[in-house]
């Protein structure tokens, strides 16, 4: 959930470069006479957005009622999405904007496009750039075709949401062996209720607890964890771990990606859970260095 900016391209200039070299002149005309519902269609879906509403889009399996899903689909495909094609270099331009890191899992690398609201439903968004959004394979896999049913429904969108500035993702260190890490949301207080849920089901539907608990599980053995003598393996319980890293885990810009300045070794960790900020989220095991101590709750996911 890494917030990006609005793409550079309008939705007219996409779809006209899509349809560029189309030859039939039957198709042609029908493409070209839906350009003006190609643009309200984005333009409702902009504001739709901004307003967190974008389950109140109405799906409609024809396009200005003469062009079909398939034919949008098609120029997608056919005319964006493949190398050498005339809507190609906008596709290009797009995925470049994610620098690599997908916005929605904030963890793995970029390989596609992912059509926020999905084009089979909603096929005046099929070349809509504001409706393609930089994805990894996964979290494209996940979203799959699914249609919104409330806003609660609606994912967390990288050009319109930006949860960024504020900690909602927490770990905890279990008293196991060998040591485990959960990880859960937890939205802050400044937030709508209506954010909040949203948050909450876009972690839960792209499984991002096992993501990062999978990468937290692959960093541990990199760390000493020293527990205290009253800690009860097996049961999250007030403590303070002293965290003795055999590496080095907090890079150098760590006390300006929102969760405060690299522990040193050995230092005592504090606090009752560890916040990590969503700009440290691709390296979950990152938080350990930060603040950690494990508590009761009551985890939801």
């Amino acid at each position: 959930m890494l917030k990006l900016d609005h793409p550079a391209y309008s939705a007219e200039d996409t779809f006209a470069a899509c349809i560029s070299r189309v030859r039939a002149p039957a198709l042609k005309a029908r493409l070209v006479s839906a350009t003006q519902s190609i643009i309200d269609a984005s333009d409702a879906y902009e504001i739709a957005a901004e307003a967190q509403k974008l389950d109140q889009i109405v799906r409609d399996p024809l396009v200005n009622g003469t062009v079909t899903t398939a034919e949008m689909e098609a120029v997608y495909t056919d005319r964006m999405a493949q190398q050498n094609t005339p809507g190609r270099p906008i596709y290009d331009g797009i995925f470049a904007a994610a620098k690599g890191r997908c916005p929605l899992c904030a963890h793995r690398a970029v390989t596609t496009l992912d059509h926020h609201l999905p084009k089979t439903h909603y096929p005046a968004l099929a070349v809509a750039p504001l409706n393609l959004v930089p994805s990894c394979s996964d979290c494209n896999k996940a979203k799959l075709a699914r249609v919104p049913h409330s806003p609660e429904d609606v994912s967390i969108h990288p050009y319109f949401d930006d949860v960024d500035g504020e900690r909602w993702l927490f770990a905890e260190v279990l008293a196991v062996a060998p040591a485990s890490i959960r990880f859960r949301v937890e939205p802050p207080a400044v937030w709508e209720a209506l954010l909040a849920e949203r948050v909450r089901r876009h972690f839960r539907g792209l499984n991002l607890s096992a993501l990062y608990g999978s990468e937290a599980a692959e960093e541990l053995p990199t760390f000493d964890i020293c527990w205290p003598p009253y800690m009860q393996p097996g049961r999250p319980t007030k403590c303070a771990p002293i965290l003795k890293s055999t590496r080095k885990v907090a890079s150098q810009d760590d006390s300006t990606a929102g969760v405060g300045p690299p522990m040193k070794l050995g230092q005592r960790a504090t606090g009752s859970a560890t916040a990590v900020s969503q700009r440290s989220v691709s390296e979950p095991l990152r938080a350990l260095s930060q603040a950690c101590s494990c508590r009761p709750t009551n985890l939801r996911h």
